[in-house]
């Protein structure tokens, strides 16, 4: 793997490249936290229920990384 480097103008040698894909700890956590709300959303739909839109942006929030799982819980639990 090359290092990255800038492409000077007339330097044929050089052909552009697509940028590297980075898959970073958070991305992984963050499509683990996906996983477990989409999960969660089709246990509940095979109740009969649906989320609320309070419990839909608490998921977003967790999925994005903005509240732990305890935190999600806790919401959760005050909104039920």
């Amino acid at each position: 793997m090359t290092e990255p480097h800038f492409i000077e103008i007339g330097d044929v040698d050089d052909v552009p490249r697509p940028p590297p894909v980075f898959v970073t700890k958070d991305r992984d956590e963050c499509d683990r936290r996906l996983q477990a709300v989409n999960f969660a959303r089709a246990s509940v739909g095979l109740e009969g229920f649906t989320l609320s839109e309070i419990d839909e942006e608490q998921a977003r929030a967790y999925v994005d990384g903005e509240i732990s799982l305890d935190e999600f819980l806790k919401r959760s639990l005050r909104s039920a």
